[in-house]
């Protein structure tokens, strides 16, 4: 019997997770059809079992598409995009009951543009500029679940990314390379080379189980920035050398109670090209972390996590300096270090009012206190990032499901709060309070499903005039899958954003949002 896994995606961060995103990439050609916009997508994706041990998958995608166009009719520049990218993998299961198996994936991305935005957000005033940017990812996963022993159960996955950028012919109103290097012909490089292993132990008794993980990530990331005319400061070269360990345990009690206890060590060696003449720089961060779930009944349970994590400054945090002079900046940053907690209560019903549905429930509260925050410091004259001595970040969420056979609803708050404890002034990494709501039904006979979403966004402020005004943003979807017959496996739909061209700007997005618009799309499913 294939043994299970818990989730060992042990990465904290400096405090808990605030927004979430929902993605469907299920379609397969998207044409959409906005003011002074057509965005063209084709996606082919191909899967075969060639053998009963051997699959592979197949899958390309094209989309390309014009500057949009925000609710005023103002075009925005360069939000246009143009990129193609594919995915070769495959799996090949082999020892006693095809339990092992050894997969490997490649992934490419491509996008070229020829006189686009040199600054793809806040575009104004910075000119154009040719650029390319190849994403390439390499990965090989070997998975041992070594049956009739639950003490072992191997996970090891060696991966290789490099993402390379290449700029040229730059056009700028701020003059020609010799008196602005960022306009010069560039090239910027990453390169990092991963290896994780790690071992999961399954144990267990008359009124618990218990998964017990163990594991070990070293990582090598190289990057260059170089133009005609030099280095550049704000994009410092150097390497990034980390060592990380750490271990899980997930105990299972009577079915009902969830301890999660976990701790993970990073250490960092941070080191600047010679270029620079730059101080080498050396962290540890230590995270403990402590998370446990109770289900008091069949409907109702509850959650929460005490958390402490730390987080080392970056190649770019550290050894960023100012072109001007050439003078060292931000070298005195320190770790940035949090203390949360998050607290949360989940119920789930079933066949309420005496009909065949679900709806489930859940609010979360947490509470996040940061010493040595590290913030971009745009003003002049200063170092390009600083610690900020003391902030806090606390909020709640609440999500709501409603589940019938014809039709649905979902709505989900999302209130987040963060100050700088020194100023008083909102951290302008904190997203506005939101509500997001959709209604909607479905014919399951005819295949067809449709529906309305509205999003409300508060206005918010950060200070020194950065203000953001609220709005409402309406979208209405139309879904059409016929169940039979000769358009079996087909899915057009019919999507119509911002319905009523309402001009907005999201306060992290940096331009405005995109007015109204119309999108096709056109889905076939295969199977062999």
């Amino acid at each position: 019997m294939q043994k299970s896994r818990p989730d060992t995606d042990f990465t904290p961060g400096p405090y808990p997770q605030v927004t979430r995103q929902r993605v469907n990439a299920l379609e397969i050609l998207d044409a959409a059809y906005v003011a002074n916009r057509i965005p063209i997508e084709w996606i082919l994706d191909h899967a075969k079992r060639l053998t009963e041990n051997f699959e592979t998958l197949f899958a390309l995608n094209y989309r390309t598409a014009g500057n949009y166009s925000d609710g005023d009719g103002n075009e925005i520049a360069g939000s246009k995009f143009d990129a193609v990218s594919g995915l070769v993998k495959s799996r090949l299961t082999f020892g006693d009951d095809g339990a092992q198996a050894l997969t490997m994936s490649y992934t490419r991305w491509d996008s070229d543009l020829d006189d686009t935005e040199y600054s793809q957000t806040g575009t104004s005033g910075f000119g154009t500029v040719d650029r390319e940017i190849i994403d390439d990812t390499l990965a090989i996963r070997y998975e041992n679940p070594v049956l009739g022993n639950d003490l072992i159960d191997l996970d090891v996955v060696l991966s290789y990314a490099s993402t390379q950028v290449e700029q040229s012919d730059s056009s700028t109103p701020y003059g020609p390379c010799v008196s602005a290097s960022l306009f010069c012909d560039s090239e910027y490089g990453y390169e990092t080379t991963s290896l994780k292993g790690e071992n999961t132990a399954t144990l267990g008794g008359a009124t618990y189980d218990a998964y017990i993980t163990k594991g070990v990530q070293l990582s090598h990331l190289e990057r260059v920035a170089t133009t005609v005319a030099g280095d550049l400061g704000y994009h410092p070269e150097g390497t990034d050398d980390k060592i990380g360990v750490y271990a899980q345990g997930e105990f299972i009690f009577n079915d009902r109670l969830t301890i999660t206890p976990g701790m993970r060590a990073d250490f960092i060696a941070l080191e600047a090209s010679s270029d620079l003449g730059s101080t080498d720089a050396d962290e540890v961060a230590v995270s403990p972390k402590l998370a446990a779930h109770y289900e008091i009944n069949d409907t109702y349970a509850v959650f929460g996590s005490l958390a402490h994590t730390e987080r080392a400054p970056t190649i770019d945090e550290i050894f960023s300096y100012d072109d001007s002079d050439g003078e060292m900046y931000s070298l005195d940053l320190t770790t940035e270090t949090a203390n949360s907690a998050e607290f949360g209560v989940s119920a789930s019903y079933r066949d309420l009012f005496g009909g065949a549905n679900a709806m489930d429930v859940k609010a979360t509260f947490f509470y996040s206190e940061i010493d040595d925050l590290i913030a971009l410091d745009s003003t002049a004259g200063t170092p390009y990032y600083e610690n900020i001595d003391s902030s806090k970040i606390y909020g709640l969420e609440f999500e709501v499901a409603f589940e019938a056979d014809r039709m649905f609803m979902r709505a989900a708050y999302s209130d987040v709060r963060g100050e700088d404890l020194s100023t008083g002034e909102t951290l302008t990494s904190i997203p506005v309070r939101n509500l997001n709501l959709t209604v909607g039904g479905r014919d399951h006979t005819r295949g067809i499903e449709y529906g309305w979403n509205d999003g409300f966004f508060d206005e918010i402020s950060y200070g020194a005039g950065d203000d953001y005004a609220s709005y409402a943003v309406h979208d209405l979807f139309f879904d059409w899958s016929p169940q039979q017959g000769a358009l079996q496996g087909i899915k057009a739909g019919l999507r119509v954003n911002n319905v009523l061209d309402t001009q907005y700007e999201n306060s992290l997005a940096g331009d405005p949002g995109e007015g109204r618009s119309c999108e096709i799309s056109l889905a076939r499913t295969f199977e062999f």
